[in-house]
């Protein structure tokens, strides 16, 4: 009896520590427990990383082995709005790169609304299940959206450090408020880079501007 107790005790705590490093977007939108491999110091070892982690993914190992070399894989799980890379990573310099994967779980199939921001970073990529989808994050002009499969998905971010680089990323299911606003003069004429000030009952302030059209 104690030898089942304890078999199943052991089962217990290893599925929990599984599911703490896991990412559920209907308990937070904020993508917090993260893989990070680096720094990787050459462009071409870079890019043949991360055409090995979008094949493979980086298993279970504490390093990923390329060319002779051992790259430390860290395990982060952030707790603020940024992911800070210099404190994952003390050794960096910069032009170094560093590949980032998160696992995130989703109850049912759906599309989910895209944040992400970088910043101090000379170049960045963000793939989603595989698809390559920063260059069209950035040209999209209203709220970008994705679609999540059932289970498990793979965010896979790759930046290339100036100094001191972080990212932030959010996926945002459809339980989130979204409003769309457009700014017009008297005549209703849209007033382009409109600067704007949003105020809760519990008086948090976000700001920001209206486009070139008035939105």
């Amino acid at each position: 009896m104690k030898k089942y107790f304890l078999i199943t005790l052991i089962l217990s705590t290893a599925i929990y520590a599984n599911k703490s490093n896991q990412n559920n977007i209907e308990l937070d939108a904020h993508i917090t427990n993260w893989h990070f491999i680096g720094p990787i110091k050459s462009q071409e070892i870079h890019d043949k990383i991360l055409e090995l982690v979008l094949s493979n993914g980086i298993g279970n190992d504490s390093v990923f082995f390329y060319d002779g070399n051992n790259y430390p894989i860290k395990n982060s799980k952030s707790s603020s709005e940024a992911n800070f890379i210099s404190q994952i990573y003390k050794d960096l310099s910069e032009d170094d790169y560093v590949v980032g994967i998160a696992e995130v779980f989703s109850e049912e199939e759906q599309k989910v609304a895209i944040n992400a921001w970088f910043y101090n970073t000379k170049s960045k990529l963000v793939y989603l299940n595989g698809e390559e989808i920063q260059d069209k994050f950035e040209q999209s002009k209203k709220i970008f959206r994705r679609n999540l499969k059932a289970g498990k998905n793979v965010v896979i971010v790759s930046m290339k450090n100036i100094d001191r680089f972080g990212f932030g990323f959010y996926l945002y299911d459809n339980k989130r408020v979204e409003m769309i606003f457009e700014f017009v003069d008297q005549s209703s004429k849209p007033i382009p880079f409109a600067n704007f000030v949003l105020r809760g009952d519990d008086y948090l302030r976000s700001n920001g501007s209206s486009d070139q059209n008035g939105n």
